[in-house]
């Protein structure tokens, strides 16, 4: 069988190592042509390869994403973060190849707030509350405004006044407690979820503000409980909406209750945390599953160790020193030397392992701030 694959998103670097390791013969179109994407795959990226980057624009540069990764004769095609929110240009990339992902429908599907919240509630386990156009928020209460296709937990605001009638957003009330995710195979019929992580987000540590994400911390013996509630609701939702691949759910977890904020169609960021863990590669289990063959014997762990990876955001506009011994750091996601970075855009990702979360987290910070203190 021929493995060659196109992957295109905005990042691909983890994607596109875990793809080449598992034998395929990779071309990664992405956003930014990072040092560390693979030696063994043709990377083509739009700061680099397709006219250089304009004005952050998620809707154009994915267009421009899409036009490029049309033209390469791959027999198969992946995407990670960001086009799910995008079918119809999913349907045009993958036309006449395999797709190695959910389809346009099931993403269709499955991102829309109220079919997903029947799902949800169908296992007995809750969602946010979601105000209809019009309605006066609560005062008492904390409410959210979020983008439908919304990333990277951008452009999610507070919001206090009457909802309005729009169809690319909506207002729901803010949950307390610590946000996590969790992450599961799927073959259209049946489900298993492999991992569950507390996620960083938001975190001023790290640069970042407002609900941005930061990263991941792998917990490495989730509770039974949550765990079986898990694996109901990811089987639900593969059901439902006929997922395959390799799919996340973020949530928000205060003591038991556990409250389920959405889903993410596709290759995660905390994903990588679990290859490294577990020894495995999550692109032939994706693969597997998309071909809708039987799930994987999950891996039992050995250790007790937590891993951890963390997105550093620049405090200021500046341009990048110097970048070539930041692999050797353990750095990743690591640019160019010489580009502008913005202030509130990402630097590199900062990663470290630890005997506890605790331990890990700090460890994470001392690399976030070795990396701001060399940039001064």
């Amino acid at each position: 069988m021929n493995k060659s694959l196109v992957l295109v998103g905005m990042n691909v670097r983890p994607l596109a190592q875990s793809a080449v390791n598992a034998g395929f013969e990779v071309v990664a179109i992405d956003a930014f042509g990072l040092l560390d994407l693979p030696a063994e795959a043709r990377c083509l990226s739009l700061a680099r390869d397709l006219g250089g980057l304009f004005p952050f624009d998620p809707h154009s540069w994915h267009m421009r994403l899409a036009q490029t990764a049309r033209l390469e004769k791959a027999n198969s095609l992946a995407y990670s973060g960001g086009f799910e929110n995008l079918p119809d240009l999913v349907a045009e990339m993958s036309e006449d190849r395999e797709l190695l992902g959910n389809s346009p429908a099931s993403l269709r599907a499955v991102r829309d707030p109220f079919h997903f919240q029947e799902v949800v509630k169908s296992v007995g386990m809750e969602t946010p509350q979601i105000l209809p156009p019009s309605a006066q928020p609560d005062p008492s209460l904390r409410w959210l405004r979020k983008p439908l296709k919304s990333g990277m937990g951008h452009d999610i605001e507070p919001w206090d006044g009457i909802v309005p009638d729009d169809p690319e957003s909506n207002v729901q009330r803010w949950v307390e407690g610590v946000p996590h995710s969790a992450s599961f195979i799927a073959n259209g019929e049946d489900a298993q979820v492999f991992s569950v992580t507390h996620q960083l987000s938001g975190d001023p540590a790290f640069g970042a503000q407002g609900f941005a994400y930061v990263g991941n911390l792998l917990i490495a013996n989730p509770d039974a409980e949550l765990l079986e509630r898990l694996n109901l609701l990811a089987r639900a939702l593969t059901q439902a909406f006929g997922l395959v691949g390799l799919n996340g759910i973020d949530f928000v977890l205060s003591g038991k209750q556990v409250s389920i904020l959405e889903v993410n169609p596709r290759y995660s960021a905390s994903m990588e945390l679990v290859e490294e863990a577990l020894g495995v590669l999550l692109l032939e289990w994706h693969t597997d599953g998309c071909r809708r063959q039987s799930l994987p014997v999950l891996p039992e762990r050995h250790d007790q160790n937590v891993f951890g990876k963390a997105i550093v955001y620049a405090r200021r506009d500046g341009i990048l020193p110097d970048t070539s011994e930041w692999l050797a750091k353990g750095r990743r996601d690591v640019p160019h030397a010489g580009g502008s970075i913005r202030a509130g855009f990402p630097i590199c990702t900062v990663t470290a392992v630890g005997v506890d979360q605790q331990q890990c987290y700090a460890q994470l910070v001392a690399e976030a701030d070795e990396l701001v203190e060399s940039m001064l």
